[in-house]
């Protein structure tokens, strides 16, 4: 009997050794799983989450003194990640910079710098953080600085969202301001003329004007109408645009003026006329009268004229509303006898027009054509710098006809101030 229970009691204890050696086998088969699993996660960029325990994954198995198997060690063995690892969080997006630009100004002349285009994928705010090239710092969305002294600066910006930094370069590009010498050159508008227009018709007027300093020239005009915009396209030219309503004559200042030191201006009113859109009467022949003339000192070809339009009885009715509207639809053009036009213009109501175009002397015959209303006139010009017509033109300085005809078309200058 007491052999038989000591060798119970042998029996059970070799059971017991035999089971804490499978129990240390376990343990040492799967290792130190908390400190394992922890470096698996971070190898992944994970962040490690116990789902028993909740705050690392040290007891996140369950090899406790019973042994046993259960999910968090099939998973270790397996190698699944997911169970022991949370979901890397979001992966942030770099912003992108933009400086804007290329900038150029004078020296001492604020600039106003732009990093609105900048963005950010995500949504983040961003900050920004100006380098101007000159030593000088900026922050902002759109700074303003002024350099002292003449050059190109890179100009850089940085953005961070508060996670990572973009950057992006421009440059400016600054010249000497010219000194208050008095010195400026006006700039010169070009010529635009008396113009006509139609009811319900689309008027367009082009503008340009040149500087002869290179200075930035901006354009205004006034007594414009209603239906009447003006556009600058900041680079010497612009235009007046519209679509008139009524009939009706304006009388147009449009004025250039350039940013020197000090500023100067050139300007040049006009008439603008607004005509129904009445169909000319029938039957009508077309008288045109002209003159031409040289002036060798401005370099300015001068033509004036007038046309008639008599009916089928010769009568010239001038009062006659549907012959006015036939008049103001014609545009004069001036041409040489290459067939070059040189300049156009508007005739008035009354038939009467008149040019003043500054033209390359090579371009200029000694015959020019007036073409007007499908009519057309080849009118002497009187001295033309063409070598053919010197000798002509001498002839007439020695008759000292240059002088009367100076007094005439002076004269009729003044009659034709008067009519209009």
């Amino acid at each position: 009997m007491k052999r038989s229970k000591l060798k119970y009691v042998t029996k059970s204890l070799y059971l017991s050794l035999i089971l804490m050696a499978l129990s240390v086998n376990v343990a040492m088969a799967f290792g130190p799983l908390g400190t394992e699993q922890n470096a698996r996660c971070a190898a992944e960029g994970r962040v490690p989450s116990a789902p028993f325990n909740g705050a690392n994954c040290t007891l996140c198995h369950d090899n406790g003194p019973g042994g046993g198997s259960g999910g968090g060690k099939s998973a270790y063995k397996r190698k699944n990640n997911d169970f022991f690892c949370k979901v890397p969080p979001m992966m942030n997006t770099a912003p992108v910079a933009d400086a804007g630009g290329p900038y150029m100004a004078k020296t001492g002349v604020t600039i106003t710098f732009d990093g609105t285009v900048s963005m950010d994928a995500d949504g983040d705010p961003l900050t920004y953080s100006w380098n101007f090239g000159d030593g000088m710092m900026g922050s902002g969305v759109k700074p303003s600085h002024a350099y002292s002294m003449a050059g190109t600066y890179n100009v850089t910006l940085t953005v961070n969202d508060g996670t990572d930094t973009a950057t992006n370069m421009t440059t400016a590009t600054i010249t000497d301001t010219p000194p208050p010498t008095g010195n400026n050159i006006a700039p010169v508008l070009g010529m635009i003329g008396d113009r006509m227009a139609t009811v319900d018709m689309l008027l367009e007027i082009p503008l340009s004007a040149t500087d002869a300093d290179g200075d930035s020239l901006t354009f205004t005009a006034m007594n414009l109408p209603m239906w009447l915009m003006l556009t600058d396209n900041g680079n010497g030219t612009g235009s007046l645009s519209g679509t008139p309503a009524t009939i009706g004559s304006y009388d147009i200042t449009v004025k250039v003026t350039d940013n020197g030191i000090p500023s100067l201006m050139d300007q040049e009113t006009f008439t603008l006329t607004v005509k129904d859109g009445v169909t000319p009467p029938a039957m009508m022949d077309y008288e045109l009268k002209a003159k031409a003339k040289w002036k060798r000192d401005r370099k300015e070809l001068k033509v004036k004229g007038k046309i008639k339009m008599d009916d089928e009885d010769g009568d010239h009715d001038e009062d006659d509303d549907r012959v006015c509207s036939s008049l103001m639809d014609e545009v004069v053009t001036i041409s040489n006898e290459l067939g070059k036009t040189l300049a156009t213009t508007s005739i008035n109501c009354k038939g009467k027009f008149k040019v003043k175009q500054k033209v390359n002397k090579d371009d200029v015959s000694c015959y020019v054509t007036v073409s007007v209303a499908e009519t057309s006139l080849d009118v002497m010009v009187k001295k033309s710098p063409a070598e053919d017509c010197m000798k002509e033109d001498d002839e007439d300085k020695d008759d000292g006809k240059d002088d009367e005809d100076k007094d005439k078309d002076d004269d009729k200058d003044n009659e034709d101030k008067d009519d209009d």
